[in-house]
């Protein structure tokens, strides 16, 4: 009841009303169960606003020194910089730091999983093991950001 009294987009929500599923937000005084299909009508400042967005090729394209695309990002079992899952030794076992790779790549560069690898580009360069994948699009390398030992955003 604290947060419903001093948060406005909370107010309406009680305790005992958060079942196993829990409560579709927003909860409200309108709706204390909260919402099940958010803006069935309109949003809730009218129609929403689309703006199309010319095409731009990236500012760097794979070439011969650098022949793959280096691609991050999150991997659902961490979040943001891992200060809090991290912490769960398990996750690790599921989405630890590698760098996921497509299987005709791993080949014709000849990389093994689980082999350490250097990935640089022109801004620089981390140590990672590989994790050869069929999930990768042949071309692309994706490294997850939520880890400390493999800073691959800096």
């Amino acid at each position: 009841s604290e947060i419903a009294r001093v948060t406005p987009q909370y107010a309406g929500l009680r305790w005992d009303a958060i079942t196993p599923n829990g409560v579709q937000w927003p909860s409200n005084k309108n709706n204390p169960n909260g919402t099940r299909i958010m803006h069935q009508t309109q949003f809730t400042r009218g129609k929403g606003q689309m703006v199309g967005v010319p095409f731009r090729y990236a500012a760097e394209l794979p070439d011969e020194e650098y022949p793959l695309v280096l691609t991050t990002g999150r991997v659902l079992e961490q979040f943001h910089t891992g200060t809090m899952t991290r912490k769960t030794k398990g996750l690790d076992n599921l989405a630890g730091p590698r760098a996921m790779i497509s299987v005709e790549d791993a080949e014709a560069i000849g990389i093994h999983n689980g082999q350490r690898l250097k990935v640089s580009t022109r801004r620089g360069s981390i140590e990672i093991d590989a994790f050869v994948t069929k999930r990768m699009q042949k071309g692309v390398v994706f490294i997850p950001f939520h880890f400390v030992e493999s800073p691959v955003n800096r």
